[in-house]
């Protein structure tokens, strides 16, 4: 059992409350808006509508269009290097048995080419549509799974050349009750945004942490752990379905793999550097955020934040700890038996 003192414990929440608000701002800056988010569910609803008009072959079929993946889980970000976003939709057929994997997609592809107002792109596994400097849609043709039961589907796969197991609907529901969960935090509880599912539900039920950055960086480096291993290669099975594999290609091709442990290598070496800036001052912490997020991504949030935390001192929200001088929720000060004095408005430049 971790014991921090008064003043031990309103440094770490002082810590969260400024790395961990500035984390949070340089996500919400990579994350889809709600606008653009509606603007896509418009866009994947109204090619649903057309795969179900009278005209068209598919209806006999009875497209049912749902989101999967990042768009499906609200974990949407921007791709390196470009500002359009990847949303990903199932167009589920309702088909008693197995056919081709290429035949709905070509059906598809067709039925959306004739409208004439969609620049298509065949992939792999879907049909993307593209839109100009938005986002594009990538459509995958799915149909029942009837030996796994409801809710689980088969996906096409060009590549594979046959049809794979998939459940993203279940997969949500599985996300979301992990995503709910609170790690324990030794001067109070706070809501996190879920960085890897099943290390997260593990740290967040079995450990304490003095900080939010510390859970953060016990959840990224036990990633691996998490893996399934065969014959030496990796596998990340679907919690709602076991037979899909998300890591699917590293067999075939292991650069995958490698590029998965190199991105992890630098994930936690990023955050042992954030932790490390919290003895060294904030040019470091900012030197770090940086190099990871970009310099004017970072310049913006920390205004942001800024200017946020000058409105929470206005209104007597934030204050500082009268024995440590941190800052922290006023509040939330009885938690852990110290107390906070707000900060009188100044009026040395008038109002």
């Amino acid at each position: 059992m971790i014991t921090l003192d008064e003043t031990t414990a309103r440094r770490y929440q002082s810590v969260d409350q400024e790395i961990i608000s500035l984390l949070d701002r340089l996500c919400k800056d990579l994350e889809i808006t709600p606008a653009v988010f509606a603007l896509a569910k418009e866009r994947y609803e109204s090619i649903a509508a057309y795969l179900n008009e009278p005209d068209s072959p598919l209806l006999k079929f009875r497209p049912a269009v749902y989101p999967q993946g990042s768009i499906n889980l609200g974990t949407t970000v921007k791709p390196i290097g470009s500002d359009e976003f990847d949303v990903d939709v199932i167009s589920q057929l309702n088909v008693s048995e197995r056919t081709p994997t290429t035949a709905f997609k070509k059906l598809i592809f067709e039925r959306l080419r004739k409208r004439g107002i969609y620049k298509l792109r065949m992939m792999n596994r879907c049909i993307r549509v593209q839109y100009a400097n938005e986002f594009h849609i990538d459509i995958t043709p799915a149909i029942p799974d009837r030996d796994q039961g409801p809710e689980n589907i088969l996906v096409t796969d060009k590549e594979a050349g046959c049809w794979k197991e998939s459940n993203p609907k279940d997969y949500k529901t599985w996300f979301e009750e992990i995503a709910v969960l609170q790690p324990s935090l030794l001067y109070e509880n706070r809501e996190l945004t879920t960085l890897a599912a099943q290390s997260y539900k593990h740290h967040s039920t079995s450990d304490e942490f003095s900080n939010q950055v510390q859970f953060i960086r016990a959840v990224v480096g036990a990633m691996p752990e998490f893996i399934v291993r065969t014959n030496g290669v990796g596998a990340v099975p679907n919690p709602a379905n076991p037979l899909e594999n998300y890591a699917d290609k590293w067999a075939a091709k292991p650069e995958r793999q490698k590029a998965f442990y190199t991105w992890h290598g630098r994930v936690v070496t990023h955050f042992d550097k954030i932790l490390d800036s919290l003895d060294r001052g904030k040019d470091v912490l900012f030197e770090e955020l940086s190099n990871a997020y970009g310099k004017d991504r970072v310049k913006k949030a920390v205004i942001d934040e800024a200017e946020q935390r000058k409105i929470l001192f206005e209104q007597h929200k934030l204050g500082i700890t009268k024995r440590s001088g941190f800052t922290a929720p006023i509040e939330k000060a009885a938690k852990i038996g110290g107390s906070v004095m707000s900060v009188p408005k100044h009026t040395n430049f008038g109002e």
